[in-house]
Order: structure tokens, then C-alpha cells, then sequence
């Protein structure tokens, strides 16, 4: 997935057509030469820290409601 990430935000940097993919990666989040730079990227770490988590736990709910047959 990072993989297709970064392919897909190399696209994007390439062809102005496909503006409305980087709204489908999640490396658009921050900014990387501001990174390097500056250093400050804590607010940008900080969302890609919490997507998985909150993905994580309502998968979690979502199976234990699951009337799964075993």
C-alpha cells in the first residue's frame, strides 16, 4: 500500500489532469521537503498515527458483532 501510495503521488506531480487522486492517498497528508526543512511534522504524524488506530478498533467492533457460524 505506502508503495502505491508514492506511485500515485509521482503521477499526480506529473500530469495536472489527475489533481482529484490525491484525495485517494494518504501520503498527501504532509509534505515532504517541509519536513526535511523545517522539521516540523507533528500535527501530520500525529493523523497518520490515529487513522490506524481508529480503523483498528471499529473493524474490531464490526467483527464481534458478526454473527460468524463456527
Amino acid at each position: 500500500m505506502p508503495l502505491a501510495f508514492y506511485i500515485v503521488s509521482i503521477v499526480i506531480e506529473q500530469n495536472d489532469n489527475l489533481e482529484d487522486l490525491k484525495y485517494i492517498t494518504i501520503t498527501t497528508l504532509y509534505n515532504t521537503s517541509e519536513i526535511i526543512a523545517d522539521g516540523d511534522f507533528l500535527i501530520q504524524m500525529g493523523v497518520l498515527a490515529v487513522i490506524p488506530v481508529v480503523l483498528y478498533t471499529v473493524s474490531g467492533f464490526i467483527f464481534t458483532r458478526k454473527d460468524l457460524p463456527l
